[in-house]
Formats: C-alpha cells, sequence, structure tokens
C-alpha cells in the first residue's frame, strides 16, 4: 500500500490551490461571489477538491483564505 506523508500532501493542496486562484478570479468577475456560487462554478466547471469531491462554500473559504493571508489575519484579530 502506498501511503502519502502529510507534507507531500500540503504541497500537493498549495498547487491546488496555486491553479485554483486564477479560476476563482475568473468566476467572480462573472459575478459570482459568494460562497456557494463559487462552489457551484467549480463544480459546473469539473474541478475537483484535492480529495476528488465536489466543492462545498466552506472548503472555498479555506481557498481564499489560504489564498489571502492578509484576510487570514485579519479574522485572527477579530
Amino acid at each position: 500500500m502506498l501511503t502519502v506523508s502529510s507534507k507531500t500532501r500540503a504541497l500537493a493542496v498549495r498547487a491546488l490551490q496555486a491553479d485554483l486562484a486564477p479560476i476563482i478570479k475568473e468566476l467572480q468577475a462573472a459575478g459570482k461571489t459568494s460562497l456557494r456560487a463559487i462552489a457551484a462554478g467549480l463544480n459546473e466547471a469539473g474541478i475537483p477538491t484535492a480529495r476528488g469531491g465536489e466543492w462545498s462554500s466552506a472548503q472555498v473559504m479555506r481557498i481564499l483564505e489560504r489564498l489571502d493571508p492578509f484576510r487570514e489575519e485579519e479574522a485572527a484579530a477579530a
């Protein structure tokens, strides 16, 4: 059985997030600004999550927080 280390998985997730950034910006420019709308747009485009599933608003929120570290700092300060 092949096991994947947490470090390897984290690197793969970061690469996926970087690939998603322009797609998410495109969805937002098209008027899909809510987390739910972005998740639906990713699902409609056939883009799977890191584990191969469908997107939820919570997953989109985490991606957006990781793509914009200033949002994460603001949330921690609040």
